[in-house]
């Protein structure tokens, strides 16, 4: 299935003998309908207004957002998704993992990836993480570098027991996102800042 802001080529339409004589290089999906037969219709952009299109007559240039490859290290997870109402994704343990409270362990998430140029991805427990399984995250917040990307560089998730608790393997346990990396930084030492201090830590008060 393609997807809204796919960029594509059109191949085919009906009564159309040559397409390169009459569509430009490259379309994107501005809208899509599903039909009752269980396939998609998709409408474009620019000149194909008031034309609509099957997937066998559209060829995939480049999907919308940003391509990550996934190398997976086992079979017992699902494959990678992110939901349609919210902007992370989730992970899952690859493995069965039983603890007891206050152990601590490096829950493999059984992938590898490759994260798109510039970025780097931030991983944190799922909402519900610490209820279903009694988990929290040791450093709070994972940060996987750019650099973190070959084939042996198995993403973990830092987990701390705070009650006796099992994983299953395919258990969601944390979720992540790609952040664009922070641009170069240079360093300026001053004597004085200009702005007024604020009074340091608690100076606004508790209420």
């Amino acid at each position: 299935m393609m997807n809204v802001g796919d960029k594509v080529k059109v191949n085919f339409i009906p009564g159309v003998p040559d397409p390169n004589e009459v569509f430009a290089d490259s379309y994107t999906i501005t809208s899509m309908s599903f039909e009752e037969d269980g396939t998609y219709t998709y409408f474009l952009d620019g000149n194909m207004d008031g034309y609509y299109f099957s997937e066998e007559s559209l060829e995939l240039i480049k999907p919308a957002g940003e391509v990550i490859k996934v190398m997976y290290h086992t079979n017992r997870i699902d494959r990678l998704a992110c939901t349609d109402v919210g902007d992370w994704c989730d992970l899952r343990a690859a493995e069965d993992v039983e603890m007891k409270k206050g152990d601590f362990k490096l829950i493999p998430l059984g992938v590898s990836m490759e994260l798109p140029a510039g970025y780097e991805a931030h991983i944190l427990p799922r909402s519900s993480t610490y209820n279903k399984f009694g988990l929290i995250m040791a450093n709070s917040t994972g940060v996987v570098d750019n650099s973190f990307k070959g084939s042996d560089d198995v993403w973990r998730f830092p987990a701390i027991a705070v009650r006796d608790t099992i994983i299953h393997a395919n258990d969601r346990i944390c979720q992540f996102r790609i952040m664009k990396n922070q641009p170069h930084l240079i360093f300026e030492e001053v004597d004085h800042l200009s702005a007024d201090s604020r009074g340091g830590f608690g100076s606004t008060g508790v209420q």
